[in-house]
């Protein structure tokens, strides 16, 4: 679990290896991750973090309206 304090937040190491972890991280180039660490994260405790509910919530959707819409 890459959020032990359930925040809905985790740093960008921690995307990354949660992408890896699951075989997603080769499907994206720098640029796309670059994209969706910086739409998608917010300062908390001082520091810049992702904000993968809110990721998460887009992809679906996302996912439900069944057409591209730009972020």
């Amino acid at each position: 679990d890459f959020d032990k304090e359930n925040t809905g937040t985790v740093t960008r190491n921690q995307m990354i290896k949660a992408l890896s972890s699951r075989k997603m991280l080769e499907l994206l180039s720098t640029r796309e991750i670059d994209t969706i660490y910086k739409c998608f994260s917010i300062e908390r405790a001082g520091s810049i973090q992702l904000s993968y509910r809110a990721f998460l919530r887009a992809l679906e959707l996302f996912q439900n309206n069944k057409k591209m819409l730009p972020f």
